[in-house]
């Protein structure tokens, strides 16, 4: 992954770098759910919808979620 400073490690981002770290003091990050064969689509929706229940609960805070795939490489945060 990568933004507009550098690239991210694909995992163990959270632990990274003082940059990339998730922390009590955190407000925005992203979570990467990834999904391949023979994991569905609705495996990885329904795995979405659980994390964002979680983080609701738990953080007290708000997911918008994206669906990256062949057809839809890239988003914008």
């Amino acid at each position: 992954y990568k933004d507009n400073i550098s690239a991210i490690c694909r995992r163990w981002n959270w632990r990274e770098a003082d940059r990339t770290k998730l922390g009590e003091e955190t407000k925005n990050c992203f979570l990467v759910i990834e999904g391949l064969p023979p994991v569905t689509k609705q495996e990885i929706e329904n795995a979405a919808q659980e994390l964002k229940e979680l983080v609701q609960k738990f953080c007290d805070g708000n997911i918008t979620c994206k669906i990256l795939d062949e057809k839809q490489p890239e988003t914008d945060l």
